[in-house]
């Protein structure tokens, strides 16, 4: 009974893999609308299945070319040359439209609850919406701390679920390193690791985390590790790695090449003071007022608006009583 039922099951299952092959040769090909087409027409053919709808799903949450108020998002194909999307190649190929990713993935749940893939869509749908630069900037705190909310529920589901892939632990990484629990922080970023993922951010939040325990020559490891992967960091994470590594340094007594890693941060970005403060704090510790005076004086010429600098000022002037 059993080989008759799966000699019944197998042709169906042959082609659903035969679906889903297409389905990629289409997105490798930047046929996007093509795959997506595919992949619909597999759903309405089969049922719904999970093994179907998340690849759809996420086919439209990562190659949407517009969306509208994120109900509505617009697939195109795109020629051979990958050129990019243009007004005028609307007509050229064809678009599809796909309606409430959502609501489609909350019934698959519902319906298949152990599938963690499924939570990690619908937590990228959320996502979405905190990383468009344009609506973020729109959004009231309440609804983006209610959106943040939803992605970590989904998120930390798909990892209870086994779901473990490099975007979901840096973000569950960064969600518990704000939030100061960094000994969990850590574990996820330590799963990237156990992955063998070359990812810059990975190294450069656990040498932060590193600093905080006070393992300075992890830390310093760690951020150099990041810091080999310049190409790919964005500028403020690379002044921050340089200095959590020029911290590192100085606490275990490297004050030359500490010394160099700050003068680094401040020739990035000129304007940032926490570098200077950093460099004036070692200089009053070895009683060098006039080297102090000098750098303080550069710190407000090249940022005079933040508070930190002044209150640094003012307590450099109260310790020398020189008002």
């Amino acid at each position: 009974m059993a080989l008759a039922f799966f000699l019944l099951l197998s042709p169906l299952l042959a082609q659903k893999g035969d679906y889903i092959r297409n389905a990629e040769t289409f997105i490798d090909q930047k046929k996007y609308a093509s795959a997506h087409s595919i992949l619909n027409a597999a759903i309405q053919d089969r049922g719904m299945l999970p093994a179907l709808i998340n690849p759809m799903i996420d086919n439209v949450l990562k190659h949407y070319f517009m969306q509208r108020d994120f109900e509505v998002f617009y697939l195109q194909d795109y020629s051979n040359s990958g050129r990019e999307f243009n007004f005028e190649s609307v007509y050229e190929f064809p678009i599809v439209a796909f309606r409430h990713p959502d609501r489609l993935l909350k019934k698959v749940i519902a319906a298949h609850p152990q599938f963690a893939w499924s939570y990690k869509l619908l937590g990228d749908f959320y996502d979405l919406q905190l990383c468009d630069d344009a609506n973020r900037q729109l959004l009231p705190d309440a609804l983006a701390d209610d959106l943040r909310g939803k992605v970590y529920e989904n998120y930390h589901r798909a990892v209870q679920l086994g779901y473990n892939q490099p975007d979901v632990n840096r973000w569950l990484g960064q969600y518990y390193r704000e939030g100061k629990q960094y000994r969990i922080a850590k574990q996820f970023y330590q799963k990237n690791l156990e992955l063998g993922v070359e990812d810059p951010e990975t190294f450069c939040r656990l040498a932060e985390i590193y600093l905080y325990e006070k393992q300075y020559s992890q830390a310093y490891n760690s951020a150099v590790r990041g810091l080999q992967m310049y190409a790919h960091l964005e500028p403020e994470l690379r002044y921050e790695t340089t200095r959590t590594a020029a911290l590192a340094l100085l606490n275990i007594g490297e004050e030359a090449r500490f010394v160099d890693y700050i003068f680094e941060c401040i020739q990035l970005f000129p304007d940032h003071q926490s570098a200077y403060i950093d460099l004036l704090e070692y200089y009053e510790s070895k009683d060098d007022w006039l080297y102090g005076q000098k750098m303080i004086r550069r710190m407000l010429f090249n940022n005079p608006y933040d508070h930190k600098g002044y209150y640094y000022l003012e307590k450099f002037c109260a310790r020398r009583n020189d008002y």
